[in-house]
């Protein structure tokens, strides 16, 4: 299997095709050198041991071992480690939100803070505008 992702990876960079491809253990026997020089940047969450921090990242000392979770990672390129915090829903946001589409309604966005009736706003982005400078503090 790694001969053919890695000669994957070779001609998709070549086509000018991106590939993303993840693993739920980061042993050596899975990721193998061929493949992690194939795959020139990583993003790596939370891992069990310091040796699989080593071996998803291909640096030692990380601490990907040590990331919170949900949405924690550790952005790997050009051997710079960046950390970051993605967007993250928990399991029964999840769960409403299928039931949501399920049930044919259409997901409510979270409020903006405006209720539409702003009189002699520009609409759009205006009226969010209009919302953000009411609710916050300006300091000079």
């Amino acid at each position: 299997m790694e001969a053919r992702l890695v000669r994957l990876t070779q001609r998709g960079r070549e086509a000018g095709l991106h590939l993303v491809a993840c693993t739920q253990k980061p042993s050596a026997t899975v990721i193998g050198s061929l493949v992690k020089s194939n795959f020139p940047v990583r993003l790596v969450g939370a891992v069990t041991s310091p040796d699989d921090a080593r071996v998803a990242t291909g640096l030692g000392g990380t601490g990907a071992e040590r990331l919170l979770g949900q949405g924690d990672f550790l952005v790997v390129a050009k051997g710079e480690v960046t950390r970051m915090q993605a967007a993250y829903i928990g399991e029964g946001q999840v769960r409403e939100l299928v039931a949501r589409l399920r049930a044919g309604t259409r997901p409510q966005l979270a409020a903006t803070g405006t209720d539409g009736g702003d009189k002699g706003s520009k609409g759009g982005n205006g009226d969010r505008l209009a919302a953000l400078r009411s609710r916050l503090r300006l300091v000079r």
